[in-house]
């Protein structure tokens, strides 16, 4: 399931409303669904080798820095007890 939230950039930042969102959000969908991982979009590449990462075209890959290490410690710390698993480091 994936999320996409509008801003994240220096001009654009994220905002207190779309930290609240994402949060109930992702326990929303965690009550639904057997979600394993919380990541955000630039940690997607961590997943190369691991049995979930499929690439069916090498060139469409693309380099993201959304929506940032800052934002997802938040998310994360606020949804610790949904336990979901690590990102591949």
């Amino acid at each position: 399931i994936g999320v996409e939230n509008v801003g994240g950039t220096a001009d654009l930042p994220l905002t207190k409303a779309q930290l609240k969102s994402n949060i109930w959000l992702v326990r929303y969908l965690s009550e639904k669904y057997n979600i394993e991982y919380l990541i955000g979009h630039y940690e997607y590449a961590n997943f190369e080798g691991h049995p979930l990462w499929l690439e069916i075209d090498s060139g469409y890959r693309t380099e993201k820095t959304d929506p940032g290490p800052e934002f997802m410690e938040k998310v994360r710390k606020a949804t610790k007890n949904l336990n979901f698993k690590p990102v591949p480091q």
